[in-house]
């Protein structure tokens, strides 16, 4: 749903402020300034009206502002411009959040994986340009391919038993004959009888 929407039409962006790019700081005019912006700014003109009896009664229809509508939308943003925004505003939290972690555990890749992301083009895309703007394009966003029983896998070596499985293990066999051979051989050089 998200592939199809515009989040222009519910985000505010740069542009909409400053009609053009801010280059101060470098932000350009479609660089998000407030995810759901226009939302908000519909709903404050709308409570505004309402204070000052807008014209409207009982039985009146509220009117439609915006591009348009969708079936499953607010009025005057449709489902999918809703989703993309919403989708940008959470992948770019996760992305400034991975950085910080990244930056505070002093990482120098910083992996994504997990059924949300999987095939998703335009959250690793969002994912990779977050950290990427975040890092000052010193770190790079990876996603994993086949993830699919990471999380257990980790739950697993959380919580497995100890010394699973290395017990009978090849390298363990080898380990305790040498300390075995070490020990008997401190022994005799110390003139006592091994057990």
């Amino acid at each position: 749903m998200a592939e199809r929407g515009d989040n222009s039409a519910v985000d505010m962006l740069v542009g909409d402020i400053y009609g053009t790019d801010y280059g101060k700081i470098g932000l350009k005019s479609n660089t998000i300034a407030s995810s759901f912006g226009k939302v908000f700014k519909m709903k404050r003109q709308a409570e505004r009206d309402a204070e000052d009896g807008g014209g409207l009664s009982n039985g009146d229809r509220h009117q439609v502002h915006g591009d348009h509508a969708g079936e499953d939308g607010v009025q005057g943003f449709s489902a999918e411009d809703m989703s993309r925004s919403l989708l940008y505003a959470i992948s770019n939290n996760i992305g400034q959040i991975a950085y910080l972690q990244s930056e505070k555990h002093n990482l120098e890749h910083i992996y994504f994986g997990g059924s949300f992301i999987r095939g998703h083009r335009q959250t690793m895309n969002t994912l990779s340009y977050a950290i990427k703007f975040w890092s000052k394009g010193e770190k790079k966003a990876y996603f994993l391919r086949h993830e699919g029983y990471l999380g257990a896998v980790g739950a697993f070596l959380k919580r497995q038993p100890r010394n699973w499985g290395r017990r009978n293990s090849f390298e363990e066999e080898i380990g305790s004959r040498r300390r075995d051979r070490d020990e008997a051989g401190q022994n005799d050089s110390t003139g006592q009888l091994g057990n």
